[in-house]
């Protein structure tokens, strides 16, 4: 009657991600809650992270810090238990911006050591590359412009290696505000 529950699962996360991308949050929102649900009744961390740090996300948005920092724990917690690098990068990286959000500058910085760490245990160079240009701006933020700077122009190095121009506009944003 529910057919495949795994495809189900990545289809959830993936119509919640066009429901985000076209600016329908609370669609989004009802879509990863379903998907935390399905995945957390299943037994599925990785898809049980990956609905979490999207919610932290939207919670983001909405400005709820207080619960975006609950959904990227939560997010760390899982990943961690199924090992996955790549995703312990992710949350980290999102728990760095949302704590920098916050002012709690210090912090932001050691999450985004860690967030780096993890994605380049993952060999993820895009996500080191997103780690390094929201690091430059919390650098920025510390009063190290220079080392901001020297953060940035690493980022977009690597978004040219990986021939990303998107990433190199956000990088070009950021060096515009430091």
């Amino acid at each position: 009657r529910f057919g495949n529950v795994p495809l189900r699962r990545r289809r959830l996360n993936l119509l919640g991600s066009l429901r985000f991308e076209s600016g329908d949050i609370d669609g989004a929102r009802d879509l990863w809650l379903t998907q935390l649900d399905d995945a957390t009744a299943a037994g599925d961390e990785q898809f049980a992270a990956r609905a979490c740090n999207n919610l932290g996300v939207v919670a983001t948005l909405l400005d709820d810090l207080p619960e975006a920092l609950a959904c990227y724990a939560r997010a760390v917690a899982a990943y961690f238990r199924v090992g996955y690098e790549r995703g312990l990068g992710q949350s980290h990286h999102n728990l760095g911006i949302t704590y920098r959000e916050m002012g709690f500058l210090h912090e932001a910085d050691s999450h985004f050591r860690t967030a780096e760490r993890f994605a380049r245990g993952a060999s993820s160079e895009d996500e080191v590359a997103r780690v390094a240009q929201e690091r430059a701006l919390l650098l920025y933020l510390l009063g190290d412009a220079e080392l901001a700077r020297h953060t940035a122009r690493s980022a977009l190095d690597t978004y040219a290696r990986l021939e990303d121009p998107v990433g190199e506009a956000e990088v070009r944003r950021v060096e515009g505000l430091i």
